[in-house]
């Protein structure tokens, strides 16, 4: 190619050309007139570009350190610019506009908006559900349990933070929950382990809903409709134990114009070969809707049609079985989560904002040779167990 021909001035200059083409319109322009290479790129320059040379013959005008008047560049040299053409643009104004999306309507939630109501020693959670669950089999502190409804085969534990977590003082079996939760498993019970400082009324609600003395309403008498983010993210700060979580679907049901129940999708968080990920589901709390995620499911498939979604139940206060009824799959049990948590406060952080590369801008001491947890215990934190989740999967199999 002609790039080869190029003197080495000119092609091993540090600048780098947009096109080999300035650069061969020089090097003709030398072999022609047998001019200099600074004179070349101006011709270059005001030739082609007009009042604008390229970046690439600019950077080489820089790398020269040149500035040489043009006015000067014309009496010497019988290269004269060519004259502006002019173009026809089409008008802005006429090109169609793309439409937007829909807007969707705000929407009221009509709930009473009560502060958290949260307790903070084992004995004062365990009395104020006791009190307030008005049922016959209730039992406190029966086979290692705290609270006991056996004709309903649900179990509570209330868990203080600083007697059931690791710090500088000791080590603790990040399996303990879990076993906990096994155990009762063994037994058909299902246990339910409240963390303190977790909003009480919001798991009183989740209680009376397992026990069948919640509100019903049936999710047939419910019309189904897309919510947008902020009233999403009201609800589920509301409703749900483990708060908002950004999502890309938002789908509602609503009963005489009130949202009763959600269910969220987002992109996957931690596994990419899905299509999706189903990130929330709840109701109304003291509410239990009858066929709301079979409803809220349905609309979604119909309407998105994913090839695969995956989602995780929580085994603090979930086994999955809404999941198994809509279709999913049991992949596996994940091993028990942890947060950290300052000694003697009671919120809870994620592990992901903890993580060691961002100790040093966190932590008042860090060292670099200690690990994440033993920066985290020298700085007065403490480290808490889950009970770890449940994975499950859907895979659309009309698509195949």
């Amino acid at each position: 190619m002609f790039k080869d021909k190029f003197p080495k001035s000119l092609r091993y200059s540090k600048c780098v050309f947009q096109s080999y083409y300035n650069k061969y319109l020089v090097y003709r322009l030398m072999n022609l007139y047998k001019c200099s290479l600074i004179d070349a790129i101006q011709c270059v320059m005001n030739t082609v570009k007009i009042d604008k040379m390229s970046v690439s013959l600019k950077s080489m005008l820089n790398f020269y350190e040149l500035d040489i008047d043009k006015e000067i560049f014309y009496k010497n040299h019988k290269f004269k610019p060519r004259k502006k053409r002019k173009f026809k643009l089409f008008s802005i104004k006429k090109l169609p506009k793309s439409p937007k999306p829909p807007k969707l309507p705000e929407i009221k939630i009509k709930q009473e908006t009560k502060p958290k109501l949260i307790l903070k020693s084992n004995s004062e959670i365990k009395n104020y559900i006791f009190k307030n669950i008005d049922i016959d089999d209730k039992k406190l502190d029966v086979n290692g349990v705290d609270i006991l409804f056996k004709n309903h085969n649900l179990a509570i534990n209330c868990i203080e933070l600083e007697s059931h977590s690791e710090g500088k003082d000791f080590a603790i079996d990040r399996n303990y929950h879990l076993n906990q939760t096994n155990k009762c498993l063994e037994q058909g019970i299902q246990l339910l382990q409240i963390f303190e400082g977790e909003d009480l009324e919001l798991w009183l609600s989740m209680i009376k809903s397992r026990l069948g003395l919640s509100k019903r309403i049936f999710a047939r008498k419910c019309t189904i409709k897309e919510v947008n983010s902020s009233d999403i993210k009201e609800f589920l700060e509301m409703n749900h134990i483990q708060g908002y979580i950004q999502s890309k679907v938002n789908i509602g049901l609503f009963f005489d114009d009130e949202l009763v129940s959600v269910m969220t999708f987002s992109m996957p968080r931690f596994n990419k070969k899905y299509k999706y990920e189903l990130i929330r589901f709840c109701s109304k709390r003291n509410y239990n809707i009858i066929g709301a995620a079979s409803k809220l499911w349905k609309y979604f498939v119909n309407k998105y049609n994913p090839k695969s979604v995956i989602t995780y139940a929580n085994r603090r206060f979930s086994k999955g079985n809404v999941y198994a009824a809509l279709g999913f799959t049991f992949i596996e049990a994940i091993n028990p989560n942890y947060f950290y948590f300052k000694s003697g406060e009671l919120e809870l952080s994620s592990r992901v904002k903890f993580q060691k590369h961002k100790l040093k801008d966190k932590l008042n001491t860090f060292d670099e040779n200690l690990s994440e947890a033993e920066n985290m215990f020298n700085n007065d934190y403490r480290r808490i167990y889950d009970c770890g989740n449940l994975k499950f999967e859907w895979i659309n199999t009309k698509n195949d």
